[in-house]
């Protein structure tokens, strides 16, 4: 059937939208590469910036490029990580009283910049022995591919925030991060006094 195919014929009215999709396709491509121009002279006073993200395993630089657009480069104008990540929309939503779920409308944020935030943490979490990758797959089992997607994105925004505010490349403590009993009660603290807990650390002396 292929080779029956093959030997159809072609019409002059054929060749002719032929010709004109492919002068379409050359229009687009050279739109696409005055728009690429473009945005490399905007972003270049923003050059450093774009490099400190492009550390992060699953940010390249279009993707870059549009989380700076969204944030920009001044950090001040946010107080925490938090701050950010509620302005985004990739907090996630307290939708519990006295341990009944609400149903609450959700903040939608900044959706542009939550599709790209998404997009870099499909990508991230396929990074190899990083521990974007482990988070998210101690996520999934959970809850699921998609929240342990929103998770991780709300999670690189926050390290995004830290990286810009502090001028420091990306981290890799690779897969194995927070091994130890110490490091993880560290982390779990930190986490707990972000979402607004006061902690107060009593040891079990029975244990």
């Amino acid at each position: 059937q292929l080779l029956d195919a093959l030997n159809g014929r072609i019409r002059p009215h054929h060749l002719k939208l032929i010709q004109m999709h492919y002068d379409h396709l050359l229009y687009i491509e050279k739109q696409i590469e005055q728009l690429e121009s473009e945005i490399d002279q905007l972003i270049t006073p923003n050059r450093e910036e774009m490099e400190i993200l492009m550390t992060i395993p699953g940010i390249q630089k279009d993707a870059a490029a549009s989380i700076l657009a969204e944030i920009g480069i001044d950090m001040s104008v946010f107080p925490t990580d938090g701050h950010i990540a509620s302005w985004a929309g990739t907090s996630p939503g307290n939708n519990e009283s006295a341990g009944k779920k609400k149903g609450s409308k959700s903040n939608k944020g900044n959706t542009h910049l939550k599709a790209v935030l998404c997009q870099v943490a499909w990508a991230a979490m396929k990074s190899k022995d990083s521990r974007l990758a482990s988070f998210y797959y101690r996520i999934v089992k959970r809850r699921g591919p998609k929240k342990a997607n929103m998770a991780l994105a709300h999670l690189i925004l926050r390290i995004i925030y830290q990286m810009l505010k502090t001028k420091t490349p990306y981290q890799e403590y690779g897969w194995d991060y927070l091994p130890s009993k110490e490091r993880k009660k560290d982390y779990f603290i930190k986490e707990l006094q972000k979402m607004g807990y006061e902690i107060d650390i009593q040891e079990n002396k029975s244990a």
